[in-house]
C-alpha cells in the first residue's frame, strides 16, 4: 500500500516531530509518499453523495482515517435482501447489511451495479493487504434500488475526514 502525503518544501510533518525511531519505518518526501509498511495508515477518507433522478439522495463516507484504516473501509453497497443502499465496512468478515442483517451485499464498484463507467473518478480507496483491491466510483450511471433503474450518480461532496 502506498499512501500519498503532500508536503510543501520546508514544511515540517508528524514524522519530523516524532523523531529518529520512525526513520527506518516511514519515508517522507516532498510531494511524495509515506508508509508503504502500514505504520501510519492512509490518506483521509472522503464523502460521496449518491443522487438519482427519482429523488433518492444520500451521503456515504468512503475509506478510513489514519488511525482506523486497518479496521475500517467504509463503502456504499447494495443489500439485495432489503433493496437498500447501505454503508458497509468492507473489512468486516462476513459483510452484512446493518438494516436487515442480510448477507447478499454488493459493493457499488461491482460491474453489475454500474451500467456505464464514467470518464472521471469521483472517489477511490485501496483496501491494501495482499490483494491490493482498489475501490473506485466514477461519474457513470449506477443502479438505484429506489426506482429500479440505472440513473443513480455519485459525486464527491468535497468533505475529507480522518
Amino acid at each position: 500500500m502506498v499512501v500519498t502525503y503532500v508536503k510543501r518544501p520546508g514544511q515540517r510533518c508528524f514524522a519530523d516531530r516524532i523523531g529518529r525511531e520512525v526513520d527506518d519505518l516511514v519515508t517522507v518526501t516532498e510531494f511524495g509518499y509515506l508508509s508503504d509498511k502500514y505504520l501510519w495508515g492512509s490518506s483521509m477518507g472522503s464523502e460521496v453523495i449518491a443522487k438519482c433522478e427519482c429523488g433518492y439522495e444520500q451521503g456515504f463516507m468512503i475509506g478510513g482515517g489514519m488511525a482506523t484504516f486497518r479496521e475500517l473501509c467504509a463503502f456504499p453497497c447494495l443489500c439485495r435482501d432489503c433493496k437498500s443502499i447501505i454503508p458497509v465496512n468492507l473489512l468486516d468478515v462476513p459483510v452484512s447489511c446493518s438494516h436487515c442483517k442480510g448477507d447478499r451485499v454488493v459493493p457499488y464498484d461491482d460491474e453489475e451495479l454500474c451500467e456505464q463507467r464514467g470518464d472521471e473518478t469521483v472517489t477511490s480507496w485501496s483496501l491494501g493487504g495482499q490483494n491490493e483491491r482498489g475501490l473506485v466510483l466514477t461519474d457513470g450511471t449506477y443502479y438505484c434500488p429506489s426506482c429500479d433503474s440505472f440513473r443513480l450518480k455519485f459525486k464527491n461532496s468535497g468533505l475529507s475526514w480522518d
